[in-house]
C-alpha cells in the first residue's frame, strides 16, 4: 500500500503545472531586496543561494528592478553601479562610484559579469543600483523597459523553475 500511494505521490508531483507567477514572484522577492534610495534611484542586494546558478541571480535583480520601477510609476531604468560579490573575499574591490556604470542592456550585464570573473572570481551574489527614468525621458543610451523586463525575466524565471 505505501508503494502505491509513494507512487500516486510522485505521479502527481510530475503532472503539477509550472511554477504560477505568483510563486516566481515569491522566490524572486526571497533572493532579492529592494530599498528606495531617494532621486529615481533603488538599490538591490541579492545572496545567492549555494545551488542557484548567476544568470538567475541576474534574472531575479532584473525582475525585481523592473517591478520597483513600475511600482514607481516609471517605464524604464538603467543600471548605475554593479558590484558582484565574490566568494572568500575578505575585502571588497572599490568599484566605480555610483554613477560611473551604465548598464542598459542585459548583453552589456554580461560583458560586466565577465570582466568582473575575470578580476575576482566566483559570485555569490550582487549589489546593483538602478536610476529609473520618467516617461518621455529620452536617453541617448540604452536602457530597460520597466514592463517588458519584468514580464520576460518572470517568464524565464517560471520556464527554468530551478530555484
Amino acid at each position: 500500500m505505501r508503494m502505491v500511494w509513494g507512487m500516486a505521490l510522485a505521479a502527481a508531483a510530475c503532472a503539477t503545472a509550472p511554477l504560477s507567477e505568483d510563486k516566481a514572484v515569491r522566490q524572486i522577492e526571497h533572493v532579492t531586496e529592494a530599498v528606495y534610495l531617494g532621486n529615481d534611484r533603488i538599490k538591490l542586494t541579492t545572496d545567492k543561494p549555494l545551488l542557484m546558478p548567476i544568470e538567475d541571480l541576474e534574472f531575479a535583480v532584473l525582475a525585481r528592478a523592473a517591478d520597483a520601477a513600475s511600482e514607481r510609476g516609471a517605464e524604464r531604468f538603467a543600471i548605475v553601479h554593479a558590484e558582484y560579490h565574490q566568494r572568500g573575499a575578505f575585502l571588497s574591490p572599490d568599484l566605480e562610484p555610483l554613477g560611473q556604470t551604465y548598464i542598459g542592456s542585459y548583453e552589456r550585464l554580461l560583458r560586466f559579469r565577465e570582466e568582473e570573473q575575470k578580476r575576482f572570481g566566483q559570485t555569490t551574489g550582487m549589489t546593483v543600483v538602478v536610476q529609473l527614468q520618467e516617461e518621455g525621458e529620452i536617453s541617448v543610451r540604452q536602457s530597460f523597459d520597466a514592463e517588458e523586463t519584468y514580464e520576460a525575466m518572470i517568464g524565464a524565471w517560471i520556464k527554468r523553475g530551478d530555484l
